[in-house]
């Protein structure tokens, strides 16, 4: 009995041909890794209105001693009763990588930087990528960025996603959960 190799080879010549239709880690990092490192910012309102004596109140207190050591945003209060409206500007001791928003501004606080793909999940022409962050190089501004965001801590890494897209035979990045931005 004589056996046939040529559909076996024919497979094989299809399948180097056209690439694998899963996406690798590798080509995962080469999309994602761009988007490296970011900001974690400070985000400041141009105003901002509480009670006296609430938490919020005392919240803000601490938050403003951040600001003001830092010295990059100037702060005023006016007071109207049991209420105090808080208004916010930068300083001219602000970096030049401040960035004015619709809504107030944002200071840098730290970088995040991409660390590693953890996972990968192939689903036809859609794919899922889990991966790594790292807080690194804090600003004068991270123990504001702490009050906001309990527990951060340089060196911490966290769990991010991205969502893929496969067209005329090329992976795509569709999107990240990531809210920062890069850092120029």
């Amino acid at each position: 009995m004589r056996l046939t190799f040529l559909p076996a080879a024919v497979l094989l010549a299809l399948t180097a041909a056209c690439g694998s239709s899963s996406l690798s880690r590798s080509t995962a990092e080469k999309l994602i890794k761009p988007d490296y490192p970011a900001v974690a910012p400070v985000r400041v309102p141009r105003s901002a209105s509480v009670e006296k004596g609430s938490a919020k109140f005392t919240e803000l207190q601490a938050i403003h001693a951040g600001l003001q050591k830092d010295g990059s945003v100037a702060i005023t209060a006016k007071e109207e009763g049991t209420k105090v409206t808080y208004a916010y500007a930068l300083t001219a001791k602000a970096s030049g990588a401040a960035k004015t928003t619709p809504s107030g501004f944002q200071l840098p606080a730290a970088d995040v930087e991409f660390q590693r793909i953890a996972s990968v999940e192939t689903r036809g022409n859609q794919a899922k990528a889990t991966y790594e962050v790292r807080l690194a190089r804090p600003t004068g501004l991270f123990p504001v960025f702490q009050l906001l965001h309990p527990g951060a801590k340089i060196g911490q890494t966290k769990l991010r996603h991205a969502e893929f897209d496969k067209q005329d035979g090329k992976w795509g990045l569709l999107k990240t959960d990531e809210k920062l931005e890069t850092k120029e």
